[in-house]
């Protein structure tokens, strides 16, 4: 007689399919996570890599042999010479061998500054500080009418408000980055690009959260002002805006500090600051001055932070 399978045994053979494919499944996981250096190796080959940070630069003058005293004066005055004027205070003209363990080599001249390379991280990171400034005014711009359109209480019909709302909710949507490779075609690389990519997409939130504020202010003020017989706009400016106007600044704070980290992010791009540097510092391996840059942003954005609260707190006094 022929035996047939039912229903049943269909389900016991996938079953025990699964189970042999999940266990060789977990057998290979286990030996890829043994093969895997943990996160604490990872970190350990970063530090070793970046630490100490990069902080002097040094500039291949000149070959030379057997460099002494005279002939660094000697470089020194050929590089004025040339146009590079007096050197900074703090600069020198250092002599180094070819051959490090060969005190008796060929040697080179460089033109050395202790600090040079945190200058020039200083230089980039106030670039990358002016696009977000920049960045901050156009979002601002586009977000306070914006706002005063988005909010329900205070805009011109439906039509308008779905509109507001919308460009509100498009300009959230769309990432930074996205819109600074779309407006690099458009303008070319360059701050022009990534100032109005960090302006387009901020006003979409501060336009959400300002209409946001202004639809949950307190209507007593603003229905006792509008029964005087005042017009829309005085209501906003007389019984409304005192009340979210410290809100207002808080979330400027806020859109400052946030494009500051982000404008360091886009220079990846191609639209300059210091987020280039860091973006050939890596591609590099120079880690040493991936170190650099990240403290320098890290510093950046903490001494920001302060002086917008001092500013915040004297503004909503």
């Amino acid at each position: 007689m022929q035996r047939r399978f039912g229903p049943g045994s269909a389900t016991l053979l996938l079953a025990l399919l699964v189970l042999l494919g999940g266990s060789f499944y977990n057998q290979r996981l286990h030996e890829a996570i043994a093969d895997t250096p943990s996160a604490t190796e990872r970190a350990g080959e970063f530090l070793a890599r970046a630490w100490p940070p990069k902080v002097e630069t040094a500039q291949r003058i000149e070959r030379m042999v057997q460099l002494g005293g005279d002939d660094e004066a000697r470089a020194t005055r050929a590089l004025e010479r040339d146009g590079a004027g007096p050197l900074p205070w703090s600069a020198r003209i250092e002599s180094r061998p070819l051959l490090p363990d060969d005190a008796d080599s060929a040697s080179e001249a460089f033109y050395v500054r202790p600090a040079g390379y945190i200058e020039r991280c200083i230089g980039l990171m106030i670039a990358t500080i002016e696009m977000a400034i920049w960045g901050t005014i156009i979002a601002l711009l586009i977000s306070i009418p914006v706002a005063f359109l988005s909010a329900s209480n205070y805009s011109f019909g439906i039509v308008v408000y779905t509109l507001a709302r919308g460009f509100s909710s498009l300009m959230r949507a769309i990432p930074e980055l996205i819109l600074a490779l779309v407006l690099a075609l458009m303008y070319g690389f360059g701050p022009t690009a990534g100032i109005l990519a960090l302006g387009l997409h901020t006003s979409g939130f501060l336009g959400k959260f300002l209409a946001d504020d202004l639809e949950n202010a307190d209507r007593g003020p603003q229905e006792a002002l509008r029964s005087t017989g005042a017009d829309r706009l005085k209501v906003l400016r007389m019984a409304a805006l005192p009340q979210v106007l410290p809100q207002y600044v808080a979330y400027t704070q806020y859109i400052l500090e946030r494009n500051v980290r982000t404008a360091s992010v886009l220079g990846i791009v191609g639209v300059g600051g210091i987020g280039l540097e860091l973006k050939f510092a890596y591609d590099n391996g120079e880690f040493d001055k991936v170190m650099t840059i990240l403290i320098v942003i890290f510093a950046t954005v903490v001494v920001l932070e302060q002086g917008t609260q001092l500013l915040r707190r004297r503004l909503i006094r």
